[in-house]
């Protein structure tokens, strides 16, 4: 890990010197992209899994049947603009497809690759209103407006299902129990707004990291819980109760598909048309979620929508 960090760090350096002997060699067609002062990310990320597991109490076994669905959508401004490569691309240059480190005579050579071709490279991130803010009244629009770039709608749909037959309480009476427990709501969340777009113009190649899920502390949700006991040559009886929860993600989410991630975080990118106006991707992922102990598996989706801006 150390070798890996240091060759990023040794790669920025000779980046950072030799802006003023790289040739420029940008197409037309592109100069848009790469000249863009700023760009939007409108993205939306969902994730939908399932699992059955059995658990087990003093009374007996319960089969237990769960659902997971949620989601949120956000849009950020990537206002500050450098030249030169950025954080995704410095991290590709010392890494091998398979996440490992490249021997160090590799790494150079890209290093050096990149070095004769700096301008045609660029990359923005979250933050320039707030770094160009003159007066106060400019601080405070731009804190505004990050704070209000982190407020994303956000849903989560939860159910589980628990049976359990031939039961026995403490008094050796025999029954059953069906338990319906269901999350069904929507808020206002708190997503993740430090992200950098690398943006390639000579091989038309972009890339940037997304969080994949957002955290909260406030916004509450409803959880309603139906449980109905049957006692042998009895009728049933139905109990519902209602709490407050937290809206969260579903939790502990885990890609499955470590090739897509830059650390813990993944790591969208691919290539674009400069023609269409715009970056546009759909992204579809093995990953799981957790029920209590047991992982339910399912799909991650991601989709976005890249604008350069005037």
């Amino acid at each position: 890990m150390f070798r890996h960090a240091s060759i990023q760090a040794a790669a920025l350096a000779l980046v950072a010197i030799a802006f003023s002997l790289a040739p420029t060699d940008v197409a037309a067609d592109i100069q848009t992209f790469l000249n863009a002062p700023a760009w939007k990310l409108e993205y939306q990320v969902s994730f939908k899994g399932a699992c059955e597991y059995t658990t087990e109490s003093f009374h007996g076994k319960y089969q237990n049947q769960a659902s997971i669905e949620g989601g949120f959508s956000a849009t950020l401004l990537l206002d500050l603009r450098n030249v030169g490569p950025g954080a995704i691309t410095m991290f590709k240059l010392a890494t091998a497809p398979d996440g490992s480190s490249l021997p160090p005579e590799e790494a150079q050579k890209r290093v050096m690759d990149v070095i004769m071709r700096s301008e045609t490279l660029a990359n923005w991130t979250t933050g320039g209103a707030m770094i160009n803010a003159v007066t106060d009244e400019e601080t405070q629009a731009a804190v505004t407006a990050s704070m209000e770039a982190a407020n994303c709608t956000g849903y989560l749909n939860y159910t589980l299902v628990t049976r359990g037959t031939g039961l026995v309480d403490e008094g050796k009476m025999e029954y059953s129990v069906a338990t319906h427990t269901s999350i069904h709501d929507t808020g206002i969340v708190q997503a993740a707004t430090n992200l950098t777009l690398d943006i390639d113009s000579q091989t038309k190649h972009y890339g940037f990291p997304l969080a994949h899920e957002f955290g909260d502390q406030t916004t509450q949700a409803k959880r309603v819980k139906v449980d109905t006991v049957t006692y042998k040559g009895e009728a049933p009886t139905v109990e519902r109760t209602e709490t407050e929860v937290k809206l969260v993600f579903p939790g502990g989410i885990t890609i499955d598909e470590p090739n897509v991630l830059m650390g813990h975080t993944l790591l969208l990118e691919g290539t674009f048309d400069p023609a269409l106006g715009n970056i546009t991707g759909e992204r579809t992922l093995k990953a799981h979620s957790m029920d209590g102990q047991t992982p339910a598996p399912g799909e991650l989706k991601v989709r976005f929508t890249l604008t350069p801006q005037s």
